[in-house]
């Protein structure tokens, strides 16, 4: 019985032990005010320059790391541009932190300065230079298909590389089309990125793909040429029938920013990877000044644009058959030679029952309304000279 005692004595006080420690650690906050060290603020400015621009600039100021307002724009600064110490342009302020020059415009193989003054901050300054653009001199397009089976069109590209520099260089390949501004029914052109990648092994540990392009040093490139692979995402040659390829030639200032900005991206999603500082050449403050050069290269040949010769009938009601005959048409897929119907307040696609390059032969949506057809053969628009009825 006396042991029976001690073991029940020893339970309960085990027991409201670890209730009182409970309640103890868990009823009672600990406050610790920590003094955040916030310098003076300073100016962030931002320019890339090239030859195809004039001189532009943006003009901020540095956030606090607990600050949940909204960047702070600089609107009253003075902003100048210099050449081997000479003053070649002033940018005047715009609107919101964005300045410009008149006419002025950077000249390749020239190295610059600039220099922000704005009242209640250090003033800041930079150096950078634009290279020399380089040429593209061959490119030729195969057809590939990627790991898992995919379309893809290969890019083999050649270039000039000045072997007595170090060179760096963003090439990166653009869509061109026409789109409808339904708001003017105006037809437009537009350039639009499209996705890369390479495994090239020119390109090494510095690679850096997709709608950006791909970035890269000319530490493998030998007597003055340069070579590299990419691939795009489908066969883009058989939709667009040419694609621009660019060749930027930058500077280690651009290539840097760029390159680390990339990585910084890549791992920001990552909590266990090594944090990765965004290159940043502003003397006294932040931001990036950087210069790059650029060429283009056609390749391919851009398809005539669709000519529209007869509709028939003229009228008729959603879901029957309407024939429109032309030029230029497409009859590699339905779905790359598109017939555009107007509708009520916006613009809609017909289904083809069958495309040949002089004929196209679809049904009238059930939504359309009387207006003009387009025909679009991937690449061009062309609207119809009267406009379609639609009965109801």
């Amino acid at each position: 019985m006396k042991m029976c005692i001690q073991n029940t004595q020893r339970v309960f006080f085990h027991k409201y032990a670890a209730l009182f420690l409970f309640v103890l650690f868990t009823s009672c906050e600990l406050t610790v005010d920590i003094d955040v060290p916030f310098e003076q603020q300073k100016l962030v400015l931002n320019s890339f320059f090239n030859t195809d621009s004039v001189w532009a600039a943006t003009l901020s100021a540095n956030q606090h790391i607990l600050d949940t307002l909204y960047e702070q724009r600089i609107e009253n600064a003075l902003i100048v541009v210099y050449h081997a110490g000479a003053a070649v342009d002033t940018l005047m302020h715009l609107s919101d932190g964005v300045y410009r020059a008149d006419t002025g415009k950077p000249v390749p193989g020239k190295s610059y300065e600039i220099k922000a003054t704005a009242p209640g901050y250090p003033d800041v300054t930079s150096h950078s230079y634009i290279p020399l653009p380089t040429l593209i001199t061959d490119i030729q397009v195969t057809k590939g298909a990627s790991s898992e089976g995919y379309p893809e069109d290969v890019f083999h590209v050649k270039f000039q590389d000045d072997p007595l520099v170090e060179n760096f260089y963003q090439i990166y390949v653009e869509g061109e089309s026409d789109y409808i501004d339904f708001e003017t029914a105006k037809i437009r052109k537009h350039r639009f990125r499209l996705g890369m990648a390479t495994n090239d092994p020119s390109v090494r540990s510095n690679e850096y793909s997709g709608f950006d392009g791909i970035f890269i040093k000319d530490v493998l490139f030998t007597n003055g040429n340069g070579a590299i692979s990419f691939t795009t995402q489908g066969q883009v040659m058989d939709f667009y029938s040419y694609v621009i390829v660019t060749i930027r030639t930058l500077s280690k200032d651009y290539y840097n920013y760029k390159t680390t900005g990339r990585l910084q991206e890549d791992i920001s999603d990552n909590p266990f990877a090594q944090p990765i500082n965004v290159y940043n050449n502003i003397d006294n403050g932040f931001g990036i000044f950087a210069g790059f050069s650029a060429s283009h290269y056609f390749a391919g040949e851009p398809r005539p644009r669709p000519v529209i010769t007869s509709i028939s009938p003229l009228r008729a009601a959603p879901l029957d058959t309407v024939v429109i005959s032309g030029e230029n048409f497409l009859d590699v897929s339905p779905h790359y030679g598109s017939v555009i119907f107007t509708a009520s307040g916006a613009l809609t696609y017909a289904s083809p029952v069958r495309t040949t390059p002089n004929e196209i032969v679809v049904l009238v949506p059930r939504n359309a309304i009387t207006g003009k057809i387009f025909v679009s053969n991937a690449s061009w628009i062309t609207p119809s000279d009267i406009e379609f009825e639609v009965i109801n």
